[in-house]
């Protein structure tokens, strides 16, 4: 089975599977990392750009385990779920104390994570990987058949990726690499050439109705016009980013919006690049 080229919006239960176990690899792989760099605690200083590492690492086991785990009604549908209180169908205990308060992000403003009393390395390698078999052992045992069964399964993959872009950002505002990443990313070519593509203005509709997924605000029917574009034919590889990011075209003022040369005159920006 192969799942390299495939969206996770339209995965299968098994495929799902393959797929959650390669991104809990990669999380346990990271969290060894940051340990190694940071100390058992991964603790840092308190940074608004930046989450503390090991409460990010436990907030993506919770989020599997509250969304999936503990959740006794494990299903979305987007026509009359929105207002649902969630609260009354994941009661069970949770396997840190009070974890709902600790690790959920919409519950625990960004300062406070710092001064909560928080799982050991150990202690968070054990619940991701005791979430990882839980949830595998839930879809294995009581599959999703429709797309509003499967729907907190993909939300809860499509968060942990999203969070190991984060913890990838965070390497690079600590200045220390992720060993293996520059090469990953910046000997990928995606084109030879390159051309511009013309788009007249038109009239579209962005809701994503060939998906099985969707998140909250890709939910919308409505219609938005488009002014005449052009887009570049294929994406724009990271070494071809760098290139620009030394060149003297990145300091040019006229190539940036009025916010863009404040950011620019901070020392910021400078964490854009990746030693």
């Amino acid at each position: 089975m192969s799942i390299s080229n495939k969206n996770f919006r339209d995965l299968k239960p098994a495929e799902f599977i393959e797929c959650f176990q390669k991104t809990r690899r990669e999380t346990i792989k990271t969290l060894k990392i940051f340990r190694e760099i940071l100390g058992s605690e991964l603790r840092i200083p308190n940074l608004t750009e930046a989450n503390l590492p090991i409460w990010e690492f436990c907030h993506v086991g919770w989020f599997y385990e509250r969304w999936i785990v503990r959740n006794t009604r494990c299903s979305f549908d987007k026509s009359y779920d929105l207002s649902v209180d969630w609260d009354n169908f994941c009661r069970d205990r949770t396997h840190f104390k009070d974890a709902d308060s600790i690790f959920d992000s919409s519950k625990i403003e960004h300062n406070a994570r710092w001064d909560r009393n928080l799982p050991t390395f150990y202690e968070t390698l054990d619940y991701l990987r005791k979430t990882r078999d839980a949830v595998i052992e839930k879809i294995e045992t009581n599959s999703p058949e429709t797309d509003e069964a499967f729907y907190f399964y993909k939300l809860s993959l499509a968060h942990e990726m999203m969070h190991l872009e984060a913890f990838k950002m965070t390497a690079q505002i600590l200045n220390f690499e992720i060993p293996g990443l520059r090469s990953k990313y910046l000997n990928l070519d995606f084109c030879s050439e390159s051309s511009f593509l013309s788009f007249n203005e038109q009239t579209i509709s962005p809701y994503y109705e060939n998906y099985a997924f969707h998140f909250d605000n890709e939910i919308f029917n409505g219609e938005t016009t488009l002014k005449p574009f052009k887009i570049q034919s294929s994406c724009v590889s990271l070494k071809s980013f760098l290139d620009f990011l030394l060149s003297d075209d990145f300091l040019n003022a006229s190539f940036w919006s009025k916010e863009g040369k404040i950011w620019l005159s901070t020392s910021f920006y400078k964490k854009s690049f990746y030693k």
